[in-house]
Formats: C-alpha cells, structure tokens, sequence
C-alpha cells in the first residue's frame, strides 16, 4: 500500500512561524533599529520620502522674493533583494525536539536573519558614505575622545548638534578596545545609560554606541560609520515567510524561509565614516598624552 507524503505538524509550523516573525519585528537587528525602517506588502511600496534643508530668510522692506526652501524634498524607492534559508528538520528529531530545543533553533534562525538585515544596511553606509568623514587609508588613527571631537566638529558642520537629534556609532571591536583606554568612555561618571540589550552599547557624548564585528576593512583600516537616524532607510518586504516541504529521500521536512529587504541612504549631510588604525593596539595607546608607541 503506497503511502503520501507527510504534513508538516501544523502546532509545530505556526509555532515556529510565529516564533520567527515575532523575534524579528521586537529585535530585528542591532543596526537596523537606528535608522527608519519601513515594512511593505509590495515592492512598490517601498518608498521612503525626506524633506530638503529649510532656512529662515529676511524680508525685505517692500517685499521681493526670497529663497525658496524644500525644493530636494525627494522620494527615494528602494529595489529589494531576497534573501533566504533552507532548513532541515529531520522526522527522527522532531518529537524529540524539546520546548527549549525548538526555542534554540527558532533564535538561531532569527539571528542570522538579523545578521543579514544589518550587514544589508552597513553595505548602504559603505558604499554610498565614502564622499565624507574623518581619515583615509593613509591617515588613519587610533580610536580616542580627540577622534569624538572631530566627529561632532563633522555633524555641526552639517548642522547637526548634541541634544537635537540622536546620533549613533558603529565601532568595531577593536575600535572599543582602543576607546576604553579612556576613563572618560570607560567612567559611569561619563557615560549615560546603556542601550536596549539588543544593540549592545553604550550612550557617551551624546552618541550611541554600538560595537559591531562585521564592519569593512582595508588592511588594517578600519571603516566604522557615525549617523543620524533619519539618514538611511531600511525597506523590508514581506517579513520572515517559511514554506515547509517533505524531503522523501532524506526523511526531511526542509523549510524554506525566505524576506526581502534593501537599504540606502536617504540624506547626504547626516552619515559618514571614520577610519580607525586597528594596527595599534590598546596596550600601546598612552591615555594621558593621547598617543601611541606602536
């Protein structure tokens, strides 16, 4: 007597669909979560809006023209590209599966989407911050307060000052490992309240830390990025999807899990890099005269 093809347990596939979808919209991904993020049903919908620069300007005495603000408003459309996992579930294992198990493998999945949304944001940053920020490949230096300093002389060029609008920074590790060399970056005194667990950092003059290990390096230079929210934007269509199919020669069911997203920057004056030396290490750095012996 032939047999057909089994059915995916439904308890088990809205739990795991469920489960995958839910950790993805609460956390998402810790870069993803500072800039705007837009979550579509179809790809034309993926549009993000922003508003050109708007300056105040005298009146003449009898009138007259003046010059006219908002004209780069744009509406900037994002082209999404999917991305996806296939993963197997054995017959064998299921019901073997505990509670704690399937909740392992549900956070599993949903961290290496996570991943790919931020990584999908850090190459926006790269690939469209290089016509602004602090050191090249030749130039670059250590990670300090006096690097801090010529970040905010940067965003203040641009308009940008403390306590108007939030400012974040992804540093790499060992950018972090130079920086708390610093009592001022290490020192309760100094620094605000940590940031949701999720991003993993730190607030400290009047910047949002974020340590990231995925960041682009040119040899020992090190590409890390300071911007405002509203400079990038994030489109993600549809969310987290799972199709469930039974691998007949394997004993498998395999899962198909599949999104799509695209980001890009969105302003041109509210993100840029900051080259960072990693050839220097901490141990070398002199905190109190703010150089290095290596």
């Amino acid at each position: 007597m032939s047999g057909v093809n089994p059915t995916f347990p439904e308890w088990l596939q809205t739990e795991w669909d469920d489960g995958i979808i839910h950790l993805y919209q609460d956390n998402g991904g810790r870069v993803a979560n500072t800039i705007r993020k837009k979550v579509v049903t179809d790809a034309k919908d993926m549009i993000f809006r922003t508003i050109g620069k708007i300056d105040v300007h005298k009146i003449a005495a009898g009138g007259g023209k003046r010059p006219r603000s908002g004209a780069k408003r744009q509406k900037i459309t994002l082209t999404p590209e999917e991305v996806g996992v296939m993963l197997e579930v054995h017959e064998f294992d299921l019901e073997r599966l505990s509670p704690d198990d399937r909740d392992h493998q549900m956070m599993e999945a949903y961290k290496a989407f996570a991943r790919d949304t931020d990584d999908c944001v850090i190459e926006a940053m790269a690939a469209e911050s290089t016509d602004s920020g602090i050191g090249g490949s030749t130039s670059a230096d250590f990670m300090s307060p006096v690097m801090v300093s010529y970040m905010w002389e940067t965003l203040n060029a641009q308009g940008i000052y403390k306590g108007e609008t939030e400012v974040y920074c992804l540093i790499s590790p060992r950018a972090e490992s130079q920086l708390e060399r610093f009592k001022e970056f290490t020192s309760a005194d100094y620094t605000g309240a940590d940031l949701p667990f999720e991003m993993s950092g730190r607030t400290w003059k009047n910047v949002h830390w974020i340590t990231h290990d995925r960041l682009p390096a040119t040899g020992d230079v090190r590409q890390c990025f300071f911007y405002t929210p509203e400079s990038y934007g994030l489109g993600v269509l549809q969310e987290l999807r799972t199709i469930w199919s039974w691998e007949n020669d394997e004993d498998l069911w395999l899962g198909n899990m599949k999104t799509s997203r695209a980001a890009k920057r969105l302003i041109e004056n509210g993100g840029f890099y900051l080259s960072v030396n990693e050839a220097i290490t901490p141990e070398s750095i002199d905190p109190d005269n703010y150089t290095s012996g290596a």
